[in-house]
């Protein structure tokens, strides 16, 4: 025998009170949350935009773990300890068509102000894509990077709402190596 109380209270689970009406004209107002942010270069085939200011763009010290894909970022101090195994890269931030906003590493000349045709052919296309739609593609006969430029886009990326230290925080999260104990420089040293 049911009880009254189960009677008068409805049921969760009733397709009428969970139904909703759709006529395929509503929309939801949604903003984008980026949670996480790539730290790469662009891959051959994607098109992508990068930021035009400055603000956006910033020198920094790496540790690449190879064997993990991943990419640290070593705070001043740490860099000049570890200078052998410090790669100085530039950031600066991209977007592809999708509206997936990245970090484009790209290497700079080094201490010495060595260059080969890659890197230079790598930081021309980032300055071609702060006007247009760039796609950056391996020429291995020509020895450098090929960049194409979309024609007739002119549409704008859509950037995200963050400031420059967010977004590093967000691309670094949990890859910071900002003390000598940090397990990637213990196994550096070999101690673990």
């Amino acid at each position: 025998m049911k009880n009254v109380q189960d009677i008068d209270t409805p049921n969760p689970f009733d397709p009428k009170r969970l139904a909703v009406s759709h006529t395929g004209g509503e929309t939801f107002a949604v903003k984008r949350v980026h949670n996480v942010i790539a730290v790469r270069k662009p891959n051959p085939k994607e098109w992508v935009r990068a930021h035009q200011s400055e603000e956006f763009q910033v020198p920094v010290a790496v540790i690449e773990d190879n064997d993990n894909g991943v990419t640290y970022i070593v705070t001043p101090e740490i860099a000049t300890e570890f200078s052998s195994d410090v790669k100085l890269v530039g950031l600066c931030l991209a977007v592809n068509r999708q509206g997936s906003p990245f970090f484009w590493k790209y290497p700079l000349p080094d201490s010495e102000g060595r260059e080969n045709l890659w890197n230079i052919s790598h930081r021309e296309a980032i300055a071609a894509a702060r006007n247009d739609w760039v796609k950056m593609v391996s020429n291995r006969n020509l020895g450098a990077y090929e960049c194409h430029i979309a024609a007739g886009v002119n549409t704008d990326p859509q950037w995200p709402d963050l400031n420059l230290q967010q977004l590093l925080e967000i691309a670094f999260r949990g890859r910071l190596i900002s003390s000598n104990d940090h397990i990637l420089l213990r196994q550096i040293r070999g101690e673990v």
